[in-house]
């Protein structure tokens, strides 16, 4: 992500998403501590949906506009994400659901939000 957003020509199209997945590191976190706690031996899905780079890209436009123009991030085509086609993946989290008690809270705008926020502050 950090390669998408301080990619430096505003002229470039938006990269396409080699694994368009994400997860909230909190939500990581709460699954391995789960999994300590329960003395669980074996292996889930932890992830809560996925997402585009033109997601990224629309994200730092709207609340990071400075620095959009300052690495000079291309706008794309706004709204378009490629995640959306139902072809691209499914992701079924039921187990960590079910036996983790994993409930994925965190929101993919707040996750991206909190993110991209990390990122600019430690360029």
């Amino acid at each position: 992500m950090r390669k998408v957003i301080t990619a430096a020509d505003d002229k470039a199209d938006v990269p396409p998403q080699a694994f368009p997945v994400f997860v909230d590191v909190r939500d990581v976190a709460l699954a391995h501590v789960r999994c300590v706690e329960r003395n669980v031996n074996s292996r889930y899905l932890i992830a809560k949906g996925t997402f585009s780079n033109q997601f990224v890209v629309d994200q730092v436009h709207e609340h990071f506009p400075s620095e959009a123009i300052k690495y000079k991030l291309p706008r794309g085509k706004k709204g378009e994400y490629a995640d959306e086609d139902a072809k691209i993946c499914i992701l079924e989290h039921d187990k960590s659901q079910r036996e983790l008690g994993v409930d994925y809270t965190h929101t993919r705008k707040e996750t991206f939000y909190e993110t991209i926020r990390d990122i600019f502050e430690h360029l």
